[in-house]
């Protein structure tokens, strides 16, 4: 580089670049590749006072040597003009840029700019860049940014970040980003990929720090915040959700998968500030990426995020609110805001309020960007990012890609107006920053990041706070519910995950404040209901008070009335949820076939008056495989659950260590086989988990024909042959049972002793064909799974063993009369073996307890069906 070209009076550095590499500015001498390798142009544009339009630049170099000659320049930077340079700039520019910003905030797809032509399009966006070049890009400025580049392009130094700082809300929300090109003289591309333009907010170059070398070790980690659209209907909001879910899924999906994904991924439920700030809390997120809609109101120079508050309603938030959470967690590193005008710098901006966190980055967008854009960039920009590349190489290779894109669609489609997007991106710093970790340093393992999940049946289920149940919009909609003291139906296919859900849902409600009482199936009964309610009142109300009840509640001769008891004298400050499941029991005949109404209509009489007459925070909750038609269907709320959507399906995925390694494409081929059917899902992952030998590649050619079977009975079976002899024989007794067992029950059909049991109970749990609830010794099978396991038992055999399980639970009855639930699981289990003597034998006893307790009703009941069943078997005698 010849002397001549730098011999320009105010500019401070020397005329002299020597051979080794050295360079003057004003009294000191730097190496280059030692001193200045990292090197921050610093650019301060200040308004004149009173002189509109007119303004002063600055213009100082900063370095990320830390020793030698440039620990001063490390410090506080060096000024590189011995007087500011002063500027002119064109209201008629600024006008231009407002005109611009306009036009790109009325298109909805930006596929067409308007009335103007593609070649229209294509010269405003090339004048304006060259209208802020020629105002901007004076002689002293270009000369000292021409000399870094052109160090650059010669590998003299290894990075330049040209740094924009401006008080002036219209100068620093200008698009500098268009000046890339022209700044390195390239036509066709973006020049170097080690030169970066970014803004700051940092009003001095001394407080603008050079931030060493990442200490952190790979993988990076992302909390994914997808906020609801403000004027959307519900069921639209959550469509926008998933969309934007499976866009970043269509991005970067393959950087989360593998035996060491690049990137992990966590997906917040609710996009409030309070769950934003646990989860950082938890854990250590180095990205906070946010997905939604924001607003720059220029009335009052005031920017919005649109989040969500805890009851999930529409939140307005600031940057500032923002700020406050992000604050507190040092590991971000970086914060991205995939937000309309989140990104406009002003008085009360957004953006600027939230780089008042700290947080070294903040990647916004200018102006609206596609569908597609986004995709392009977001996959570049990461790829590069958790490969261990500099922010620099990231943002140039993103850019880049964009700009390919737009000339590409110019190219084949010449009679459309397609807008640049690769300048809409735009980066704050408030200091350098290079890599966001260090590659040199080994992998980190990640088994606690994900939360661990099953679909299958549990105790109050172990899938809360960040643990993974799915079915966002069926939460929310459950909560809203119940704010307004609905009782609500869930109803659905078998499998799906209905009792996940509401149990889930009922013990996390409130801030886990309500009591949940559990019945399922054709253990639901209007005694059972009442002897639960009243054994809870009988703990937690004063010795006198209890006895008091106890003695008016037996006196009492209605159902409705003895309900109303403990309303009125347990349930007044108490909250309860009284959670229903499997109540399509209670939806056939006598002759077991299935029905939409409520068969039992004593049943349907008591559940109308509970939904009446409960206080407002006792709550009704059913599952059922079908919807109730019904005299009480005017008084439930009946929602329809749904398969999981690809993006829950991912989700699932990143919990198994051998789901995770399958890729972007065959993920989204499992979903369009197996459609988002949880309980596929959990035999997929047992599969891979528990059979060595076994591969994805072994079990794709299943897939197609398990599609034809709703639950997935062609996994099961490959499951089941893989048990062991005696894994498979106590599989066949436990799903003889069907309600939470005691694990002991199980030796009164089996040959094996309690603690092989225990062992194999163990190893059905870790198959995912049972829920071993180890607290209290119980085990549980998926009704589905039951149902399909005991075709492999001989009729024989089984009548056997029901009659057995009948024997245990009448037996315990018997030493304790008044737990009805052992009478009527004796009585059912007798039922089911058909053996009518012990059915009436069975129901004398409960209709005399009945009596006993003033159940007249229930008594009348039992006695009838004692006495109907002893002349059927006196006529075949």
């Amino acid at each position: 580089m010849s002397n001549k070209d730098w011999n320009i009076k105010n500019v401070l550095i020397g005329s002299n670049i020597t051979a080794g590499g050295d360079v003057h500015i004003g009294d000191v001498i730097y190496n280059l590749k030692a001193e200045l390798s990292y090197t921050t142009l610093f650019l301060c544009i200040l308004p004149k006072e009173g002189q509109a339009g007119s303004y002063t630049a600055e213009l100082a170099v900063k370095s990320k040597k830390t020793t030698g000659a440039a620990k001063a320049i490390h410090q506080k930077g060096e000024k590189l003009f011995a007087e500011p340079v002063s500027l002119e700039v064109p209201q008629d520019l600024l006008a231009e840029v407002n005109r611009f910003q306009a036009e790109r905030r009325q298109l909805e797809n930006l596929r067409t700019a308007g009335t103007q032509s593609p070649e229209n399009l294509q010269e405003a966006e090339d004048r304006l860049a060259k209208w802020l070049y020629d105002s901007f890009i004076v002689r002293e400025i270009k000369h000292v940014i021409e000399l870094f580049t052109g160090l650059l392009r010669e590998r003299k130094i290894s990075q330049l970040a040209l740094v924009i700082y401006s008080p002036d809300d219209e100068i620093i929300n200008l698009p500098w980003e268009m000046l890339q090109p022209l700044l390195q003289e390239e036509e066709k591309h973006l020049g170097t990929d080690n030169f970066m333009i970014v803004r700051s907010f940092q009003e001095k170059l001394a407080d603008f720090d050079i931030r060493e070398e990442s200490s952190n070790a790979p993988p990076l980690k992302m909390l994914f915040i997808a906020s609801m659209p403000q004027n959307l209907p519900e069921n639209a909001q959550f469509l926008e959700v998933e969309k934007e879910q499976k866009k970043l899924l269509e991005a970067i999906g393959d950087l989360e998968t593998g035996g060491q994904p690049k990137i992990l991924i966590e997906w917040l439920n609710e996009a409030s500030l309070s769950e934003i700030d646990q989860a950082l809390k938890e854990r250590q997120h180095d990205i906070v990426h946010i997905s939604g809609h924001g607003g720059y109101y220029q009335s009052i120079s005031t920017g919005v995020l649109y989040l969500e508050d805890e009851e999930g309603n529409e939140r307005q938030v600031k940057g500032s609110e923002l700020a406050e959470i992000l604050r507190r967690h040092s590991s971000v590193k970086m914060l991205l805001l995939s937000a309309c005008e989140t990104a406009v710098a002003g008085k009360n901006g957004f953006i600027n309020e939230v780089a008042q966190s700290g947080v070294p980055i903040i990647l916004g967008m200018r102006f609206p960007v596609t569908d597609k854009a986004a995709i392009e960039f977001s996959r570049a920009f990461y790829s590069r990012l958790t490969a261990g590349d500099t922010l620099a190489r990231a943002l140039h290779s993103a850019r880049e890609k964009l700009l390919e894109e737009i000339r590409q669609k110019r190219k084949d489609n010449p009679g459309l107006a397609f807008p640049a997007e690769w300048f809409t991106p735009v980066i704050y710093l408030n200091q350098y920053v290079s890599a966001l970790f260090d590659k040199n340093l080994p992998y980190q393992t990640h088994e606690d990041f994900y939360p661990k999940s099953s679909f299958v049946k549990t105790r109050h289920s172990r899938t809360l706070g960040r643990g993974f149940i799915g079915r966002k919009k069926r939460l929310r909609q459950l909560k809203k519910l119940f704010r307004r003291g609905r009782p609500v139906c869930l109803y659905g296919l078998g499998g799906i995950g209905k009792t996940t859900l509401a149990e889930a849902f009922a013990h996390q409600y409130d801030n886990r404040s309500h009591t949940l009482i559990t019945l399922r199936g054709e253990d639901i009964h209007i005694i059972r209901i009442l002897e639960e309610i009243r054994k809870r009142a009988e703990k937690k109300l004063s010795p006198e008070y209890a006895e008091a009840l106890q003695e008016a509640y037996q006196q009492e001769q209605k159902n409705e009335g003895k309900l109303q008891l403990l309303f009125d004298n347990y349930l007044t400050d108490k909250k309860l949820i009284l959670l229903l499941d499997n109540f399509e029991d209670l939806q056939k005949d006598e002759g077991g076939k299935l029905q939409k109404e409520i068969a039992d209509e004593e049943l349907r009489d008591f559940l109308r008056y509970f939904i009446k007459h409960a206080p407002k925070h006792c709550h009704l909750l059913l599952t059922s495989r079908y919807k109730i038609v019904d005299s009480i269907e005017s008084e439930l709320e009946q929602i329809e659950l749904e398969k999981m959507s690809f993006p829950e399906s991912w989700r699932f995925f990143g919990m198994s260590p051998k789901l995770q390694l399958i890729n972007y494409q065959n993920r989204a081929n499992i979903y369009k086989h197996l459609q988002g059917h949880p309980r596929s899902y959990e035999f997929l992952r047992a599969l891979l988990e528990k059979v060595k030998d076994m591969s994805w590649e072994k079990l794709k050619p299943l897939l197609p024909k398990v599609e034809a079977q709703v639950v997935g009975d062609l996994l099961l079976e490959k499951l089941y042959e893989q048990l062991s002899q005696k894994e498979q024989a106590l599989l066949q007794n436990a799903s003889i049972f069907t309600e939470p067992t005691p694990i002991p029950a199980l030796g009164v059909i089996s040959e094996q002793g309690i603690k092989e049991i225990k062992q194999l109970t163990q190893s059905l749990n870790e198959w995912s064909l049972c829920y071993l609830d180890k607290e209290h010794n119980m085990f549980e099978i998926h009704r589905l799974t039951a149902a399909w396991i005991s075709q492999k038992i001989k009729p024989k055999d089984l009548k056997a063993k029901q009659e057995k399980i009948a024997d245990l639970y009448f037996a315990l009855y018997q030493e304790n009369p008044f737990e009805y639930s052992l009478g009527l699981l004796s009585h059912q289990y007798a039922k089911r073996a058909g053996n009518l003597v012990k059915v009436s034998t069975i129901a004398f006893q409960l209709a005399y307890n009945y009596k006993e307790q003033n159940y007249f009703k229930e008594a009348e009941g039992k006695y009838k069906e004692a006495l109907r069943i002893r002349r059927e078997l006196a006529k075949e005698n």
